[in-house]
């Protein structure tokens, strides 16, 4: 039988499409060099409290949202979509939370992944098998997906009957281009540090960073949404004003991204609250969700080839002028390889 699940209609770009193995090609490259997943503990987040069964959860770091799967019982069989190196399985694994993992990610190679757990497999065009997994975790991944609803399609068929979806996610502005809003909100707290941001840089040479962050949220309610075991968004203008920042370091040479920056992080952090009012768009989505086993429909208009190449083509015209130098230094011959 046919899957109905991976119907065109799903689908923004098809795996046909040159301009689309060309960005995949360069993706690929960059998570083969910088294949190192974040540790349990290095990763702060901004810490937020979330309610859940009379429980009271603090999310502050990696291990916190780990633990919390544990709490949700033990699993036979789980899968990880854009693991890497699959540090967070690993610890899953040792706890007994889950009996066996499969990983799948593109930084893999085709014909040299190990048989069995971790594999090769592009999340744009995935088919997973119904009713198969018990667990399925992304984290940090599903911001990198242009056919999200696809690949969302497939996790909530490849999940059991009682299975559940676990998620931690980047849903602030696509491609970084934060709100004017937003950027308002930030200035106006930044500007007795005689410091501000602009609009997000999109360094295309990760081309499919945040590529459609901001849309995640409502295609998760449009699938999940009677299923919902947690749902928490959170972190409104935090990382936006770290990573303005770190773009205007580049620009400006006036702030050192490395000499501590705790006295203005903290004002930031001290608005989070008052920034909730002004309705702008929070950065991180934490959820967990049971399989659902009603229809539902999802509405996907596809990528003409002018969207496509506006979205996924190489172009340093965005970049300020010192940043577009010491790209096209360090990716020269990395570009000419691909393009020429």
């Amino acid at each position: 039988m046919k899957d109905s699940s991976y119907s065109p209609l799903r689908l923004h770009v098809i795996s046909k499409n040159r301009l689309y193995h060309r960005a995949l090609k360069r993706e690929m490259n960059v998570w083969r060099s910088n294949n190192v997943e974040a540790d349990l503990d290095s990763v702060q987040f901004l810490t937020t409290n979330i309610s859940y069964s009379g429980k009271n959860i603090t999310l502050s770091r990696n291990r916190d949202w780990i633990e919390f799967i544990s709490s949700l019982g033990s699993f036979e069989k789980g899968l990880i979509l854009g693991g890497g190196n699959a540090k967070f399985e690993t610890y899953l694994l040792k706890k007994g939370t889950v009996k066996t993992f499969e990983n799948l990610d593109i930084v893999f190679k085709k014909n040299e992944t190990e048989r069995g757990a971790n594999q090769f497999a592009d999340l744009n065009f995935v088919t997973l098998e119904e009713n198969t997994y018990d667990i399925i975790i992304a984290k940090s991944i599903l911001h990198h997906i242009i056919n999200l609803e696809h690949l969302l399609t497939q996790v909530n068929k490849a999940l059991k009957k009682d299975g559940i979806f676990v998620m931690l996610e980047y849903i602030g502005e696509s491609k970084q281009q934060w709100s004017n809003n937003k950027i308002r909100f930030i200035n106006g707290l930044l500007k007795n540090f005689d410091l501000e941001i602009s609009k997000g840089v999109y360094d295309n040479t990760v081309p499919f960073e945040s590529i459609r962050s901001e849309e995640i949220p409502g295609i998760i309610n449009q699938i999940f949404s009677e299923t919902k075991i947690i749902e928490h968004k959170w972190d409104y203008v935090y990382s936006a004003a770290k990573l303005g920042l770190y773009h205007y370091n580049l620009q400006n040479n006036v702030v050192q991204r490395d000499k501590g920056i705790t006295i203005y992080e903290e004002a930031i952090k001290n608005s989070e609250k008052e920034a909730i009012k002004y309705n702008l768009l929070p950065t991180i989505m934490f959820g967990a969700y049971k399989k659902n086993n009603n229809n539902f429909k999802l509405e996907v208009e596809k990528w003409d080839r002018k969207k496509t190449k506006k979205e996924l083509e190489l172009n340093f015209n965005n970049m300020p002028y010192s940043f577009q130098k010491k790209i096209k230094i360090k990716l020269r011959d990395y570009y000419n390889y691909l393009f020429t």
